[in-house]
């Protein structure tokens, strides 16, 4: 703000457009029973606060040998992380991919990984 020698006064204002940023997808499948547990979180930039950006879904998408036999959706917590229990599939070769949807802050990401042995 500026002010004259009259008093009187100016303003300026200016919108600033940020992309979004682009963020880790950790992701961790492990067997319970005879079922699986994906399990994860997404690592957040420095410039990031978790109150802003901890807000979203996340889809974890079961294959075997490509064919999608499992599809289940979860939410992220507080802390930026997800556990989605109760995925029961068979087959062999079983890949789990988890993909986070993105939302205003941060760039949608996805993970592959098999799960760990029984």
């Amino acid at each position: 703000m500026a002010v004259d020698s009259s008093g009187q006064t100016a303003a300026v204002q200016r919108v600033v457009s940020v992309n979004r940023f682009k963020t880790a997808l950790v992701l961790s499948v492990r067997p319970r029973g005879s079922t699986y547990t994906a399990g994860g979180r997404i690592d957040l930039p420095s410039t990031v606060e978790r109150k802003q950006a901890c807000t979203g879904t996340v889809t974890v998408r079961v294959k075997t040998r490509g064919r999608t036999v499992l599809i289940k959706t979860g939410k992220l917590t507080s802390r930026c992380t997800f556990s989605i229990r109760g995925l029961r599939a068979k087959g062999s070769r079983l890949r789990f991919t988890a993909a986070f949807a993105g939302n205003s802050y941060l760039l949608a990401r996805s993970r592959t990984v098999s799960p760990t042995t029984r």
